[in-house]
């Protein structure tokens, strides 16, 4: 079963991306863009499912776009194009209220450092989301245990 299907999905830093854009369909590369239109190419024409009990892992180098990818999937960025699908439903279409409520009940995002709460231990780093969305203490515990102990696995 299919969770995550990533179509075409691109991303242009810049005021107009539309000629950037086309370029990159074109073939020309980030450089060569850059060069003429002062577009940043993020992302070009990401493709990929995660089906259901799989794991993805982003990996690349600094600045190959691994964040800026990860940032479109959950819409903290806007793609320029392309589809963002996750159990059944395109991200890329939800309105405001629909995204809030997607991002809380079916996406996370951990960052590497800095956004970790440091007076906190891991365990209650690992609680907060269920924190916010206001699950009593003893599940918000159960539950980030039951995710702590996947990751000997």
């Amino acid at each position: 079963m299919e969770k995550i299907v990533i179509e075409g999905l691109y991303k242009i830093f810049g005021p107009n991306p539309e000629k950037a854009l086309e370029m990159v369909k074109a073939g020309q590369s980030k450089e060569e863009i850059m060069r003429q239109t002062r577009h940043g190419v993020g992302v070009a024409d990401a493709n990929f499912v995660v089906y259901a009990g799989e794991i993805l892992v982003v990996m690349g180098l600094s600045g190959s776009g691994k964040s800026t990818l990860v940032r479109c999937i959950n819409r903290l960025i806007e793609p320029t194009a392309g589809r963002v699908i996750v159990n059944d439903a395109d991200v890329t279409q939800l309105n405001k209220k629909e995204l809030r409520n997607f991002r809380q009940k079916h996406l996370g995002m951990v960052f590497q450092n800095f956004a970790l709460f440091p007076h906190r231990s891991v365990v209650r780093n690992v609680e907060y989301g269920l924190e916010i969305q206001g699950v009593e203490p003893s599940q918000r515990r159960d539950t980030a245990m039951q995710a702590l102990e996947h990751l000997g696995d």
